[in-house]
């Protein structure tokens, strides 16, 4: 018979050099990276084994009888392990230890195994799997289709116990068995009608490469600046850890200053010590260093390390000097220690404990364990924020409207849009709880995005200029001003819900104009020539740099409750407050009194020349519906 080696030659570059990079890179310490190893090992011996072994069988006159029978056993051997190896990778998918713990799956995969490497290994005796005759000619023995029922055996298996945990099994992981099965069952079954070509190292090989490109790229583990694994990596072993019962200890390392270093010597040559601190920690973690992000690091030492002592080491270390390109800096750092689970119990307390070091900038010390954090307000945060990712993905976010009524008119000619987040879990969750955190972790933009989108369905589905009311306010968070995109997004949101610019008018902060004073000029520029007006929110909450409020082409300007409270109950903050009125007025600009409760303020307002009127004198901020009736009674609509 000819055989073709083709195929198997083919597969040997790409298993060495996914070996080569599996060895090289650094591996999470998780079952299914050794058992992914072990797989590609097996391949590679499959395929150095079926060259070997052709080459014997092609050429006996060469070949010694002890390298034909070697060779041979060795192939059938990594032939029979190879579909063994896919149906542990399959089992290891879910960390899971074939054991005593796990008898069933442990029976299932280790008896058929062990069977068929003992006919393979007996075979000098019987020969019912292969035989060479008194010519050295090699033939197949009667056994050795059994090879084909074995693979298949492996492959059902590997797809039965996939799907059957396919819950706890990622999707990609999950369609890259199926993948390996399939492809498995077809490069037998080619074999086996067509014996001479040898494609089934080769099938497996792609599979092998399939899964390192969806499953096992190193990248999936590790932080891309400091080059340690990264943060889910983290959460799976610590919540591996934690499955087994196991106790281990935790230290965290907070890098300060970055901010600063940025400032200093740049985020290159920042980004590069945070590499060093990586590779310092690791010393006392192999393979068990963690970056968390927001400057924060955590190592798993192994059993009976000593979690204060490499502590101390990590605080020795940051009184002296990082370096990089020629530049030195010093950094400090906090550190705090845990006991798992005496301290934490589970992921979440974790996380909190971080965060608590993370905000722990008021204390004398730097060195902390849990006693010394109170890990409520954080849990508190991180719920909050978890609140905040369910209702941008299930729209939890729900608007209200406070009406504005026009002191001229006494007529409800305007509202302020205000978000509110009503989670099914946490119930109500006060704006400013949310959006400042928000407003930290970036979710901001897109709760931005949903109050757009809401308040322009609202203004589209309701006739409310037919009602007197002529524009709605919205609210722009810092963040949202600090976007050079921001104007062409909602001109294009605005078209597209056929909304007229001139109704919406978008409330900024002082803080927003002064700390981004150049991107914000030229979005309003670009707004106001659109028709969409402008107002300074909470004027008179703080300093009030008027350098502000002279350099923005604004429309409003909107005095703050405290202002408002301020001026009618001291005779000094009501003539602040009118003189500002007056100075305003002369640049032409409207007033909006916010906060105001009761009769008597809003007659001072009145007096003072204040355009609009906001508060619960005329109404609570209140939904989408009942603000229309409330306009519908209020203006008398017909």
């Amino acid at each position: 018979m000819i055989y073709n080696l083709a195929y198997d030659i083919c597969a040997l570059p790409i298993l060495i050099i996914l070996l080569s990079i599996n060895k090289s890179q650094r591996q999470a310490p998780f079952l299914q990276n050794r058992r992914y190893l072990m797989l590609v090992v097996s391949v590679l011996g499959l395929a150095i084994s079926d060259i070997l072994d052709v080459l014997g069988t092609m050429h006996t006159d060469i070949f010694p009888p002890t390298y034909l029978y070697f060779t041979s056993y060795l192939y059938f051997a990594f032939l029979a392990f190879t579909p063994f190896a896919v149906a542990v990778y399959s089992v290891a998918l879910k960390e899971i230890k074939p054991d005593k713990d796990h008898i069933g799956i442990a029976l299932a995969l280790y008896i058929p195994a062990v069977i068929w490497a003992g006919f393979i290994f007996t075979n000098w005796a019987h020969h019912t799997i292969f035989v060479y005759d008194e010519n050295f000619v090699y033939s197949r023995g009667p056994l050795q289709p059994v090879n084909y029922l074995f693979t298949l055996y492996y492959i059902v298996f590997s797809i039965i116990f996939t799907h059957a945990n396919r819950d706890l099994i990622d999707i990609k992981s999950e369609h890259s068995i199926y993948v390996f099965a399939i492809m498995g069952f077809v490069a037998s079954a080619f074999e086996f009608i067509f014996a001479g070509q040898l494609v089934v190292a080769y099938f497996i090989t792609v599979s092998v490469l399939i899964i390192f490109l969806t499953v096992q790229r190193p990248d999936t583990y590790l932080d891309g600046v400091t080059g340690q694994l990264n943060k889910p990596t983290f959460a799976r072993l610590f919540n591996f850890y934690r499955s087994s019962e196991e106790k281990f200890g935790l230290v965290f390392v907070y890098i300060e200053d970055l901010k600063l270093a940025n400032q200093a010597i740049g985020v290159d040559r920042v980004n590069d010590i945070m590499k060093q601190v990586g590779l310092f920690l690791e010393e006392f973690s192999p393979n068990r260093t963690f970056y968390l992000g927001v400057s924060s690091f955590v190592l798993i030492p192994g059993k009976g390390s000593d979690i204060s002592r490499i502590a101390d080491a990590v605080q020795t270390r940051f009184e002296g000097k990082w370096s990089s390109g020629g530049a030195s800096i010093n950094l400090s750092c906090r550190t705090l220690i845990l006991n798992v689970p005496e301290d934490a119990k589970d992921l979440e307390e974790v996380y909190a404990y971080d965060q608590c070091l993370i905000d722990a900038a008021g204390y004398d010390f730097t060195y902390f364990t849990a006693q010394d954090l109170n890990i409520d307000s954080a849990k508190r945060r991180l719920l909050v924020e978890a609140a905040i990712k369910r209702a941008v993905k299930e729209d939890n976010f729900v608007m209200y409207y406070q009406p504005i009524v026009s002191t001229e008119t006494e007529k409800v000619v305007s509202a302020e849009a205000l978000i509110r987040l009503i989670d099914p879990e946490l119930g109500f969750i006060p704006p400013d709880e949310f959006i400042p955190i928000a407003e930290k972790n970036g979710s901001i933009l897109k709760i931005g995005e949903i109050v757009f989108k809401k308040v322009f369905e609202f203004i589209k589905e309701n006739d409310l200029q037919s009602k007197g009311v002529e524009y709605i306010e919205i609210n722009l968070s810092v963040v949202q001003c600090m976007q050079d995109d921001m104007s062409e997004k909602l001109v294009r949101m605005m078209k597209e819900y056929g909304v007229e610019a001139g109704r919406i008018n978008l409330e900024i902060t002082e803080t927003a104009a002064i700390e981004s004073s150049r991107t914000l000029v030229k979005n309003m520029t670009y707004l106001t020539s659109e028709n969409v007006s402008f107002s300074l929110d909470d004027f008179g909450s703080g300093y009030s740099n008027m350098n502000s409020v002279l350099d923005l082409p604004l429309d409003m300007v909107k005095f703050d409750k405290h202002m408002v409270d301020v001026a009618t109950e001291k005779e000094k903050g009501k003539i602040v407050l009118a003189s500002s009125a007056t100075m305003i007025k002369r640049m032409d600009m409207k007033i909006v009194a916010e906060g105001v409760e009761t009769k008597e303020q809003a007659e001072e307002m009145k007096k003072m020349g204040v355009d609009y009127i906001q508060g619960y004198y005329y109404s609570r901020p209140i939904p989408a519906q009942a603000f229309v009736e409330f306009v519908d009674d209020f203006n008398d609509v017909a």
